[in-house]
């Protein structure tokens, strides 16, 4: 059940450690020409490209996404003001993690480029914008051939429903950081606690919309995070969904009760599983990852992965 939630990022769109300190200084020369924007509009410009892109492929144009957008936001400024470019953030945070902690609710899947000089820089996110900075980063997603096309083949994927962009610059630069953050959303689903202790109690309901079809609930666990060196993210690629330690196969009910602890019920599209986080008493980054069938389509998609902070049992 490995899913590369940031596909393609072993050779992410990035200014190598000798070009970039020059650019940083200088801005971009051929940019000057066109309009300066606030970051809100650069962010905006940015899903006009990815809905360019899509419509040249047929595909819908995917809304504008705010609870996506403040995951992007974290990770563009992360990376523009330490100088990497990782789907880590340099607390150890992973993207579903800062989806969660955002609000977020289904799955997103990540783009990112930035810098990869490991320099440290302040920020300057009310900075004018210019499109040339934007453009270059999503000419850079879209270029990418087979097999290294994940970015591309994440702008193109027809199962997004939406999307949220982060942008970042630091001072003395007109080059852009840039997160994109494309949710799927096929569900609603009820709230989990943020920060819980191992062996405790968590019910986890949802109930996905037609055609999704649920097909498995699955729990995995990471080591809490930690901090990470720039020069270390910068050497990350990929990154896989934690392989779940369990996994939940529906039994479908005829009547709303009984639904036993353990079990995941289903009744219509509506689900329910009662279960205790405790993967043999670790503690760490607990993950709670909703796969569904759709016609047609030969694999579980996953369409819901959220996280809990779950500490040590208490004494």
């Amino acid at each position: 059940m490995l899913v590369a939630l940031a596909a393609g990022c072993g050779s992410p769109p990035a200014l190598d450690a000798n070009g970039a300190a020059g650019e940083r200084s200088i801005g971009i020369r051929s940019a000057i020409a066109g309009r300066p924007m606030s970051r809100g509009d650069a962010e905006r410009y940015m899903l006009d490209l990815i809905n360019r892109d899509r419509a040249a492929q047929g595909l819908s144009a995917l809304p504008w996404d705010e609870t996506a957008a403040r995951a992007a936001r974290r990770q563009a400024e992360d990376m523009a003001a330490r100088g990497f470019t990782a789907h880590w953030g340099s607390d150890g945070s992973v993207p579903e993690q800062r989806y969660t902690e955002a609000g977020g609710e289904d799955v997103a899947f990540e783009n990112v480029g930035c810098f990869v000089d490991a320099s440290a820089s302040p920020l300057a996110l009310d900075a004018p914008y210019m499109a040339e900075g934007l453009d270059r980063f999503q000419r850079a997603f879209m270029d990418e051939a087979p097999p290294h096309d994940g970015h591309r083949r994440n702008i193109l994927s027809r199962w997004h429903t939406a999307v949220g962009v982060g942008v970042a610059q630091v001072e003395g630069s007109r080059i852009p950081c840039v997160a994109q953050e494309f949710v799927d959303d096929w569900g609603t689903y009820e709230h989990l606690p943020p920060k819980i202790s191992v062996g405790e109690f968590v019910d986890i309901r949802g109930e996905l919309r037609a055609p999704a079809e649920l097909a498995i609930v699955g729990i995995s666990r990471i080591d809490a995070p930690g901090p990470r060196a720039p020069q270390d993210l910068n050497q990350t690629s990929d990154y896989l969904v934690p392989e779940a330690y369990e996994a939940y196969l529906p039994r479908r009910l005829k009547t709303p009760f009984p639904r036993p602890r353990g079990v995941l019920s289903l009744l219509g599209s509506t689900f329910s599983l009662g279960t205790y986080l405790d993967d043999e008493g670790k503690p760490g980054l607990y993950e709670i990852s909703i796969w569904a069938r759709f016609p047609g389509v030969n694999e579980e998609r996953l369409v819901s992965l959220r996280t809990i902070d779950v500490g040590s049992r208490a004494p």
